[in-house]
């Protein structure tokens, strides 16, 4: 899927300050307007050495190393104000939601295997201290 054919994502401006970019729905419960948003990145706003002006970077609104789940609800009162992203910035987001996406597989990965790895080491542990390790079983 080419990243012109993502969905448009929404600025999310927050009631305590915080600027969000983020794939938006909008639903309804029994206290009224309720916003889900998907994969939220925090806008943050980084002066240029080199030309002065202010750079625009991404960051995880919340980390998935603290919250695996990276769907939020928020209520229509702790919104400001919510409008479509530039097609640029569209762009920037989902590469940068790519980006992330593939971090956080990669570093599932790694865990596991890891994990892997431990479980082989105590393996070899309890057949060390039973004394089979190294010995050659044949059936």
């Amino acid at each position: 899927m080419d990243i012109s054919d993502y969905p448009n994502a929404k600025l999310v401006r927050l009631q305590n300050g915080d600027d969000i970019i983020s794939e938006v729905v909008e639903m309804e419960d029994e206290n009224g307007v309720i916003y889900a948003l998907f994969h939220p990145l925090k806008v943050v706003y980084v002066p240029s050495e080199s030309t002065g002006y202010l750079t625009v970077a991404f960051m995880p609104w919340v980390f998935p190393r603290i919250c695996e789940q990276q769907e939020f609800i928020i209520h229509s009162q702790d919104i400001m104000f919510m409008a479509d992203v530039a097609p640029k910035m569209n762009e920037y987001y989902w590469t940068n939601m790519d980006y992330y996406t593939k971090k956080t597989a990669e570093e599932e990965k790694e865990t596991q295997k890891v994990e892997q790895e431990n479980s082989f080491d105590k393996l070899k542990e309890a057949l060390e201290e039973a004394g089979l390790y190294n010995k050659k079983v044949y059936h």
